[in-house]
């Protein structure tokens, strides 16, 4: 994912470059330079990006392909409205520091301990990892304090029970369908400092002010000086799935890129490697889901022989081959 700022607000300029029209340019531009500086143009393109620029990799592919002859999209931040929504519906689960649903952070590793117990055998090997995720059931509820328990540093409380599970469990719309899938069990050792027990996550915060609500904000021209006057009154304490709703069907510049039609990009003999950081991360990316590629795998991202694809900061690198 990537920081946004209040130069998004009311400004369709810098929402478009954000969701590809920068990187487009930019290839334009590059394979220009390219020709003029060896006076051939270049015989191959390629592009690495991870999270954001995964999502502008797969965006590539998907408006412009002819722009690259391979992609590597690690981590490719899709389904991005939604997956802002699902970064921002963690806060008014757990709260703030005093709340009964609130787990604070040394709590996470008794939780994450739990749930070793749970889902490390279930490869048959006791190893201290989780191979598939998506096989781990989390039940926090054999972390919940007995009755007239007056300690809780060990265990849970009912309210913070129901809130862990809340956090592991896949996030639907008013609309019964899904929004975003569960977060993956075995991430809550940086999840927990990134979603769970500090703050509301700023990068979902910033995207309902400055992008989804951001009508609510005006210019005002004093003397020579344009004022930005902000007066949104949203609060990520109060996100609802009817926030997650606005957002989905807004998804300007179709920056959810989540079309899995990609023939041309095929057609042009292009190959498409898509990853979620195997050397680095694995399936635990803790800021955004790795379960959502079995929703993709059911959605409309189909495979294609041609096409090299496997489960394998923000902005992606073009390197364009002479």
């Amino acid at each position: 994912m990537a920081k946004i700022t209040q130069a998004f607000a009311n400004n369709s300029d810098v929402l478009e470059d954000f969701a590809i029209r920068s990187l487009h340019t930019g290839v334009f531009a590059g394979k220009e330079i390219t020709k003029q500086f060896y006076g051939d143009p270049q015989k191959k393109s390629y592009y690495l990006g991870c999270s954001t620029g995964g999502r502008q990799g797969f965006k590539s592919v998907q408006s412009y392909p002819l722009d690259f002859d391979g992609v590597l999209a690690g981590a490719p931040a899709l389904n991005y409205p939604n997956l802002n929504s699902w970064s921002a519906h963690f806060y008014p689960i757990f709260g703030d520091p005093g709340n009964a649903t609130y787990v604070p952070i040394p709590m996470w590793a008794v939780i994450h301990q739990e749930i070793l117990n749970q889902c490390d055998g279930i490869d048959g090997v006791v190893d201290g990892i989780i191979e598939d995720p998506e096989l781990c059931r989390f039940r926090p509820e054999a972390l919940q304090c007995p009755p007239g328990t007056t300690n809780s540093s060990t265990c849970l409380t009912s309210a913070q029970v129901g809130a862990v599970r809340l956090a592991f469990t896949d996030l639907y719309g008013v609309d019964g369908k899904l929004i975003y899938p569960r977060m993956q069990p075995g991430s809550e050792a940086i999840a927990s400092l990134v979603y769970y027990a500090t703050r509301p996550f700023s990068y979902s915060t910033d995207w309902f002010n400055y992008v989804v609500y951001s009508w609510f904000s005006f210019c005002l021209i004093v003397g020579y000086m344009l004022i930005l006057v902000d007066t949104t009154t949203w609060n990520p304490k109060s996100f609802t799935i009817a926030d997650a709703k606005v957002a989905e069907d807004q998804n300007p510049f179709d920056i959810a890129t989540w079309n899995g039609d990609i023939s041309a990009f095929q057609k042009n003999g292009g190959k498409l490697r898509k990853s979620l950081c195997l050397l680095s991360c694995a399936k635990t990316d803790r800021v955004s889901s790795s379960l959502p590629w079995s929703k993709g795998r059911n959605h409309n991202i189909r495979e294609q022989p041609s096409l090299l694809q496997s489960r394998l900061p923000n902005h992606g690198t073009q390197l364009v081959l002479n």
